[in-house]
């Protein structure tokens, strides 16, 4: 069990964050276009990423969704729970997969679906909060972060989600919030990325 990060039980920062929430919308569900844009970086940081991370993550490549787990990612795009769990007590795959690698946390952390992101949590293998997408090398993290939903931000880190993996571009769930513009979302990852970091260290001095 991932030790509790400061903050994540304390109702009081929840509201204050969800409070002033940003509602910034993607795309309707089903829709082709996204406009989340590419964040500029250098290229030489971009060219190590793309030739290394996106190998990899190639070479981890899942079959797309079909049946019930399709069903599944798209309850989750609409915010439907109720369906979602009907799916899954079906038998349906909560880590599947669609044909961008996203998995239900992925749209759910997009779209701002708090009740589903808690689904997830709760029911899916752990594996699922640092799953990353085809297109970008991106966690679901990485998503709430340039949505600025961040409630779900907290409720991500305090599940164990990475704080310091890099997307395709280098940029950390953190420097996501930076390139959307919201300081005060940054601040809080920051916080929570040393915490992170100084944890990690700790348990391998214990090793």
């Amino acid at each position: 069990t991932p030790p509790r990060t400061p903050g994540y039980d304390d109702p009081n920062d929840l509201h204050r964050l969800d409070s002033t929430e940003n509602l910034l919308r993607p795309p309707s569900p089903g829709s082709n276009n996204s406009s989340e844009p590419s964040s500029p970086t250098d290229l030489s940081v971009k060219r190590y990423h793309v030739n290394v991370t996106a190998i990899e993550n190639e070479e981890k490549k899942q079959p797309v969704a079909t049946g019930n787990d399709k069903l599944l990612i798209d309850a989750s795009k609409k915010g439907d729970l109720r369906k979602m769990i009907e799916l899954h007590e079906a038998g349906a795959c909560l880590t599947s997969v669609d044909q961008y690698g996203m998995t239900a946390l992925h749209h759910a952390a997009r779209f701002g679906h708090k009740d589903i992101v808690k689904y997830l949590i709760e029911q899916a293998s752990p594996v699922i909060l640092d799953m990353l997408d085809y297109e970008k090398g991106q966690t679901a993290l990485h998503k709430a972060a340039w949505y600025q939903r961040r409630t779900i931000c907290c409720m991500l880190v305090g599940a164990g989600a990475s704080l310091t993996r890099s997307d395709y571009q280098g940029n950390t769930p953190r420097l996501q919030a930076l390139k959307a513009e919201d300081k005060e979302l940054a601040a809080y990852l920051e916080s929570q990325e040393h915490f992170q970091l100084v944890v990690s260290e700790d348990q391998e001095t214990a090793v």
